[in-house]
């Protein structure tokens, strides 16, 4: 037993060596002075399916985060490459994180960063690969911001107790992304205020996004890692088919009911609950499965 414990043990710490790639680095671009990237790959062959992309908070140095065994693990699996984030944004934005506009010069640099990348390990078809985003506050901010902004580039996206957004209405092809917001019960009004906008705001006219209020949470990623990679997990199967992006089914949806606590399937739900334009009198959750849909129940 202790003989393959420690093999498992060399392997991981094999591939963790070899899998590590070189940083990228740029500086002074139109929203951020710094900008770092870090990548890690399966190695189990080329035929990657996808990017996860890491984004921790407000100028945090998040490169560590390939070496997170957990997101490994989901990597090697899913056969997905991995990259995380450091940027750091200028003096003058205010205690805002400026580079979290991806439109506005972080996005592209993300972008180069993984061309850059590909013709280290030379494979041009990693530029051509959807991104899966995680991230939490200002990580958050900068994935809701890319998908405004590149949703044709994303699978599914969270968006985790950020506090500055600038976009509110998104367009039609981002509400059709699969997003999962997190919410902090004992964060700061202003944040949740500001999630619950957005969220509202979009839900309300179709938006395929979940929303979970993490009970008994200030500003902390809490149980947002493990909850996003089950979201994933359900999003998956629905989003890549034969390494083609496709939209989900969205015709007749999984909803969540926050106050009954309880989940059904649009045609389920009684017709006068409808107004005269066809749509709900009340805002639901949009869930990806049943199997998301326990989970999410449980975190009521």
């Amino acid at each position: 037993m202790r003989k393959s414990l420690l093999i498992v043990s060399i392997l991981l710490t094999s591939l963790q060596v070899y899998a590590q790639k070189d940083n990228f680095t740029f500086h002074n671009g139109e929203n951020y002075k710094l900008a770092e990237f870090r990548f890690w790959n399966p190695n189990l062959n080329d035929n990657y399916k996808g990017i996860l992309v890491l984004n921790p908070g407000f100028n945090g140095d998040g490169r560590k985060a390939v070496l997170d065994t957990v997101w490994q693990k989901f990597a090697i699996k899913h056969n997905f490459i991995m990259v995380a984030s450091h940027f750091k944004g200028y003096k003058n934005s205010k205690g805002r994180p400026s580079y979290s506009n991806a439109s506005k010069g972080s996005g592209e640099i993300l972008l180069k960063s993984i061309k850059k990348y590909s013709k280290e390990i030379s494979n041009k078809n990693i530029n051509t690969l959807p991104l899966l985003l995680y991230g939490f506050s200002a990580g958050g901010q900068f994935n809701y911001e890319f998908a405004s902004w590149k949703p044709e580039k994303v699978i599914s996206f969270v968006v985790n107790k950020g506090g500055y957004y600038n976009t509110g209405v998104t367009s039609n092809q981002t509400q059709k992304v699969p997003g999962i917001f997190f919410i902090g019960e004992d964060d700061n009004y202003y944040r949740n205020n500001m999630i619950l906008g957005i969220y509202s705001a979009n839900r309300s006219q179709g938006a395929n996004w979940t929303l979970i209020t993490e009970k008994n949470t200030k500003h902390s990623p809490k149980k947002s890692k493990s909850l996003s990679i089950s979201f994933f997990e359900s999003i998956l199967s629905q989003r890549l088919v034969n390494n083609e992006l496709i939209a989900v089914n969205s015709e007749n949806p999984l909803l969540g009911f926050t106050d009954k606590k309880t989940f059904k399937y649009l045609n389920e739900i009684e017709k006068t609950n409808f107004n005269r334009w066809g749509k709900l009198n009340f805002l639901t959750i949009w869930l990806p499965d049943q199997r998301f849909g326990k989970i999410w129940l449980e975190s009521l």
